[in-house]
Formats: C-alpha cells, structure tokens, sequence
C-alpha cells in the first residue's frame, strides 16, 4: 500500500500575554484533475476536524468537478453548505496524492467536498482542505506522530 507523507507546517503565535501558541498543518502533495486532462498541482491540507473536504473557488474554477447538490438535509432540516459563510455546492472529483521523494502518485481518489462558488478571502483560497470523510471514503489510514521533538505523519492508501 503507497505510503504518502506528510509536510507539516508551523506558524509560530503567541497570546498578547506572551503564551507560545504554535498552529499546525499537515500538507499533503495533491493535483487535482483539469477539464482538459491536466494536473493542477494546489496546496491541500488534511484537517480530520472538519467533516467535509473544501475546495476553494480559485481551484474549483481550475478542476474537473460535477455537482452533488446544492442543498444538505441534517436530522430532516435543510441547510445550505456554506464555508465561513461562503456559498458553496456539494461537489464531487478526483485528487491524486503523491510522493514527492519517489515521484509516485496514488491512483485517482474520490472527493465530496463543499465547492466554494463565490471566491473567500485571500488566506481562506490558498489551500484546499482533506476532512474526515475524504479519510473514510477512499479507506485511507493516517498516522500522526507528536511523540518526538517535530510532528510527522503519512497516509497509507489502499
């Protein structure tokens, strides 16, 4: 099974009262699939706190990608799948992840994701976002380490 690991990103903070308050991101490599068959290479980060994957309206205007609805029911009620009350549509593509040590690419991966319509502010386009439900959907296992002095983790995908 690939093993795809991840680049973990630290933006150094801290409180106005001068408590260290480091923030975290674990990247991925990640193209995305164009209507005309290309690649599109684009930051991408795994956030297992979010439920569903986004994809920011700059990419999405980029990619390949059909709609899976514009509307979400929860518990019977209707609700708009919006990002940071950007409006978005329940999307579905394909994403390949890759090795940049080896060159290897995993096969094509399925994504649902909230597909931002409307572009977001600067800081909110600049990635797009794996949730949890890209991890169960496509059986992919993901392993963190925070044991050691740096953080590091890796996808296995079957």
């Amino acid at each position: 099974m690939p093993q795809i690991p991840l680049e973990v990103h630290r933006v150094s903070a801290e409180t106005e009262l001068g408590v260290l308050a480091p923030a975290y991101r674990m990247y991925v490599t990640a193209r995305f699939l164009s209507p005309h068959g290309r690649r599109i290479p684009y930051p991408t980060f795994i956030d297992i706190g979010a439920p569903y994957s986004v994809i920011p309206h700059r990419l999405a205007r980029q990619i390949q990608w059909s709609s899976a609805g514009k509307q979400l029911v929860i518990r019977g009620k209707t609700v708009s799948p919006d990002w940071f009350n950007i409006p978005c549509e329940m999307g579905q593509l394909e994403i390949e992840l890759g090795h940049r040590g080896t060159q290897f690419w995993t096969r094509p991966l399925h994504v649902l994701a909230k597909v931002a319509i409307r572009r977001a502010p600067r800081q909110l386009e600049d990635s797009a976002i794996l949730g949890l439900n890209f991890l169960l959907d496509n059986h992919v296992w993901l392993e963190v380490d925070g044991s050691g002095q740096t953080l590091s983790g890796l996808l296995i995908v079957p």
